[in-house]
């Protein structure tokens, strides 16, 4: 009989350690971090610029809005799929053909973050402490509360800003990773 339950704790032993490190594994994989979904100077939520259509479909699925609007813009409420909006160059001026990949991404989503953990409810003073280098400044126009952080960068031989706007206090209202056929330039004092 002893040399039964001499044994059986070894068994218990050996299934415990096993338990254990399936266990730890498992709780380090809960603790990685996310990978970012706000990559500066490229996009949102698994969306680039220049971005088909079909692959914004792909990786985000049917936006809530009508996909061919006179604005060319596709909105995802959704905080989990982006929480704001993908934008399109429309043809011409007037007509709902949409011709070109994703121009612009936009997101108010507190679930959206950087690499550096920067994103919508953030403080102005953690975003300065990530990203000392980016250009801040209020926008145009009298009285406005709105601040905009931003920096310049390239992808795929496009220029591409990505801001980071304080609308009304100190935390992050929206991120915007525009290309250059979007226009921030009226937006901002650039």
């Amino acid at each position: 009989m002893p040399a039964l339950h001499k044994s059986w704790s070894q068994v218990s032993l050996r299934r415990l350690a096993v338990a254990g490190a399936a266990w730890a594994s498992l709780l380090t994989v809960a603790a990685s971090p996310a990978p970012a979904q706000i990559v500066t100077g490229q996009g949102i939520a698994g969306v680039r610029i220049g971005d088909s259509m079909s692959k914004v479909t792909k990786v985000l699925g049917t936006p809530n809005s009508s996909p061919y609007t006179s604005h060319g813009e596709w909105q995802y409420s959704s905080p989990q799929k982006l929480g704001g909006f993908v934008g399109f160059r429309a043809g011409t001026e007037g007509h709902e053909h949409l011709t070109s990949g994703v121009t612009y991404i936009q997101t108010s989503s507190h679930q959206q973050r950087t690499a550096a953990g920067v994103g919508p409810g953030v403080a102005y003073s953690q975003f300065r402490r990530a990203y000392p280098g980016y250009r801040c400044d209020r926008m145009n126009g009298a009285g406005s509360g709105i601040r905009a952080c931003w920096t310049k960068s390239r992808l795929h031989g496009q220029k591409v800003t990505t801001a980071f706007y304080f609308e009304g206090g100190p935390k992050v209202a929206f991120v915007v990773v525009a290309g250059q056929s979007y226009q921030l330039r009226a937006e901002l004092a650039l």
